[in-house]
């Protein structure tokens, strides 16, 4: 497990890597290369809710 705190993700692609339970802001992810089933983990960062 690693934790990345004040750094910038922009351009960085983590569609191949595993981000399950990841601490990020939403200022640090903005950019960054992602996968669909990521993006269902990161929209609570801009306060989206999915129902199922």
């Amino acid at each position: 497990m690693a934790q990345i705190f004040k750094t910038k993700l922009k351009d960085i692609d983590l569609s191949n890597s595993i981000i399950d339970g990841i601490v990020v802001s939403l200022d640090d992810i903005k950019g960054a290369i992602i996968n669909e089933y990521q993006a269902i983990d990161l929209i609570g960062l801009i306060g989206v809710k999915i129902k199922e």
